[in-house]
């Protein structure tokens, strides 16, 4: 499979229904055996620590929950463009400065001790908080 299909915002993956297009039986069947279990042992233990079959497709499982929602997130980061390369770079060096403490004098300087402090302090009085005059 190519490296682009993966990474391409645009590309065949941003646009299909990969959800229903995973749920088809024939999605999971046409894999081999060892596929399926080297999928299925990436997945953490079943809820309820279950025994799950692995030859089952893992969307009729009770992984099902989790997997929909992760395939969905999976795409949008694809349109987001967030899988190419440059992005995962970009991404990369932004943890490592905030490792090294890059934004603190940043944080320090806009925190507020509760949500929303520095905007009641600068949000315009209303009629009755006027002083008189």
């Amino acid at each position: 499979m190519s490296q682009r299909l993966l990474t391409q915002a645009n590309g065949k993956l941003g646009k299909a229904d990969l959800v229903n297009v995973l749920r088809k039986p024939e999605a999971w069947d046409k894999l081999p055996v060892e596929k399926q279990q080297a999928l299925y042992a990436m997945l953490p233990p079943a809820p309820g620590d279950e025994a799950i079959d692995t030859t089952k497709h893992p969307l009729t499982t009770s992984y099902k929950p989790y997997l929909e929602p992760a395939i969905r997130q999976w795409q949008q980061d694809l349109r987001d463009g967030k899988l190419t390369k440059t992005w995962q770079d970009r991404a990369k060096e932004a943890s490592a400065e905030r490792a090294a403490g890059k934004f603190e004098d940043w944080k320090e300087k806009h925190s507020e001790q509760f949500w929303g402090q520095k905007a009641v302090a600068h949000a315009p009085r209303q009629e009755s908080e006027r002083p008189p005059g």
